[in-house]
């Protein structure tokens, strides 16, 4: 026990430094950043990608997978973490309160482990997995994009860095799984990106 308390301190102090390096000429960005309806657009382009890139059909296919993968991660992020482990978010830490700097919403309760992380590096391995072999460097791409995504929760006040790199490898799990499963069974072939002509985009 004494060895994860200490490391439960060492991740309250490495969130109170990286929470404290904010300032309010910088707070608008990473509200935005945060917020969960920023990223439409991405989505929206991602999924227009593998429309040029396949057909109608294959869109339909990808929209069915990711929304039970989403569905299937963001559920258990809660039910299976956020219900069993009950860890207070920084933002409800009284401990902490004076400390931090919370720039929108608290948040729920729970903070363990951050759905944003979860669902973000979910798509992240799923679409970098889809794409490589049409776009070389989408899996880093992607990556650094959940990443950015869940530095801001840091940077918010609603998230330890615990919860968001349990969250980062619990949606990646679950994504690798998924994957595995599409190959097992073949349907992933009816995902396939790499024999499309480039020349469509």
């Amino acid at each position: 026990m004494d060895i994860i308390n200490q490391l439960i301190q060492l991740d309250v102090k490495l969130f109170l430094y990286l929470n404290g390096q904010g300032t309010e000429m910088w707070d608008g960005f990473w509200n935005f950043v945060t917020h969960r309806y920023t990223w439409f657009p991405v989505y929206f382009l991602l999924l227009y990608l593998v429309y040029r890139l396949s057909s109608w059909k294959g869109l339909i296919y990808y929209v069915i997978v990711i929304s039970l993968l989403i569905l299937f991660v963001d559920q258990t992020t809660y039910y299976w973490f956020k219900a069993v482990f009950q860890r207070p978010r920084p933002s409800h830490n009284a401990d902490i309160a004076d400390l931090i700097r919370i720039t929108g919403s608290p948040g729920g309760r729970w903070g363990f482990i951050s759905a944003h992380a979860s669902n973000t590096f979910a798509i992240a391995v799923f679409l970098g997995y889809q794409f490589k072999k049409v776009f070389r460097y989408s899996a880093i791409i992607l990556t650094l994009w959940a990443l950015f995504i869940s530095y801001s929760r840091i940077y918010v006040g609603v998230h330890y860095p615990a919860d968001l790199i349990f969250g980062a490898l619990w949606g990646a799990s679950v994504a690798y799984v998924f994957l595995w499963i599409l190959n097992i069974t073949k349907l992933n072939d009816k995902l396939d990106l790499s024999r499309i002509d480039r020349d469509l985009l």
